[in-house]
């Protein structure tokens, strides 16, 4: 077993393998430290849950990875409504409607099941010559020496890197043991996510309909099917999962309704509580983090993954570009270009998701007419729909070379 890398990346996740694998493909030796074993199964588990990858994120992928799994697993999203309303009684007449034309692009990007996704990452993974998989390894300690740092496992083994990169998710077991600070804010509500399958086709129209107890997305994937992610109060989201199929259908054909024919459960439901949690410190000594170990922000807008992803692209270019320089790129002064580049668009995110969940997970009269407000200006300013879309796109700012499908 090699111990030795050029960075070791710690979290297999959609975010720590797809970094793993990107740094790969440039040329970079990385070891890839995963907490659970590596399975092998020809047939992914469904987990219930899908993403929605942004323009960005799917050149990202399609880049690294091939266009074989958007192509096959992945469903474009054409168009975009938004509206608000109580569960049972439809959607108030001031609706958001976006459609790719908008910004010049075919699609707003992909749905795509997370199984799917994360089998096609891992075949890559697997296959790269210059990416070591360390599973199931666990680290509990770090060191860091003048040229590299130094990650102690579970078993007793040290590794060695010039830099590690913390993608181990909402535990940040790495960033915490290492001094990292988080803020944190409990919503006091659930999200529930679940597939169904209705009868009338979604053409590729994504919804998200916003009631006082938190939104529910509507999201299309392949064939007459949809991702559901409900959000509820916490106390109402855990009775739903307590359900049985027939009783949560039962629950949710109100807050869904008719506008897809019949329903029907497709795969299994998951549960998990809300908050909102990030770190404006992104980086220290020989570390940095990316993704969840940075951030977690409400699923309202779908955004978690594609910031993951934004991190890695900005991480990747950052550290290429250092090597070729003949730079350190475990330093503090290469760590820190990165940092610079993510720290203000990851705190917009952490702002923006906590103020549109504040703003629309009540019922108050003053609240409704802020809203009509901002969908009429909205709806009447084209060059305001065109920067909200194209930064939601990943096509805003200082753009990396893999968002627009280009290796660095």
């Amino acid at each position: 077993m090699n111990t030795e890398f050029d960075v070791a990346v710690i979290g297999g996740g959609l975010v720590g393998s797809t970094l793993a694998a990107t740094l790969a493909s440039n040329g970079l030796q990385v070891g890839l430290c995963e907490r659970m074993p590596i399975t092998h199964h020809p047939q992914p588990a469904d987990t219930g849950r899908a993403f929605a990858l942004s323009v960005g994120s799917s050149n990202l992928l399609q880049a690294v990875f091939s266009q074989n799994v958007l192509a096959g697993q992945g469903q474009p999203i054409n168009e975009v409504k938004v509206s608000e309303g109580l569960p049972g009684q439809g959607a108030r007449p001031w609706v958001l409607e976006f459609k790719a034309g908008d910004i010049g692009c075919e699609n707003f990007g992909y749905m795509i099941e997370e199984r799917f996704l994360q089998q096609e990452i891992n075949s890559v993974v697997s296959l790269s010559a210059l990416v070591q998989r360390l599973a199931p390894t666990q680290i509990v300690r770090t060191e860091v020496k003048p040229a590299h740092i130094s990650l102690f496992t579970d078993c007793g083994d040290e590794l060695i890197a010039r830099c590690a990169i913390a993608c181990d998710g909402a535990s940040r077991a790495l960033a915490r043991a290492n001094g990292f600070r988080f803020h944190k804010k409990d919503y006091g509500q659930g999200a529930v996510t679940c597939t169904v399958r209705h009868e009338y086709p979604h053409d590729g129209i994504a919804h998200q309909f916003f009631m006082p107890s938190g939104p529910i997305a509507i999201l299309p994937l392949p064939g007459n099917l949809s991702s559901v992610v409900w959000t509820e109060s916490l106390e109402r989201a855990r009775y739903l999962g307590t359900l049985s199929d027939a009783g949560f259908l039962a629950e949710l054909l109100p807050a869904f309704g008719g506008f897809r024919g019949q329903l029907e459960l497709s795969g299994r439901r998951q549960g998990w509580p809300l908050a909102m949690s990030f770190s404006r410190q992104l980086c220290d000594q020989r570390l940095a983090l990316a993704g969840d170990a940075v951030r977690q922000i409400h699923p309202l807008a779908g955004q978690g993954l594609n910031y993951g992803l934004r991190d890695v692209v900005a991480l990747v270019e950052v550290l290429v570009e250092a090597l070729r320089r003949g730079e350190d790129i475990g330093s503090s002064d290469v760590l820190e270009r990165y940092a610079r580049w993510r720290r203000f668009d990851s705190m917009t995110i952490v702002t923006a998701t906590d103020s549109f969940n504040w703003l629309y997970s009540n019922n108050n009269r003053l609240f409704e007419l802020l809203r009509l407000a901002g969908t009429t200006v909205i709806n009447h300013s084209p060059q305001l729909r065109r920067a909200i879309l194209r930064h939601a796109a990943g096509m805003s700012g200082d753009i990396p070379m893999l968002l627009r499908g280009e290796m660095p």
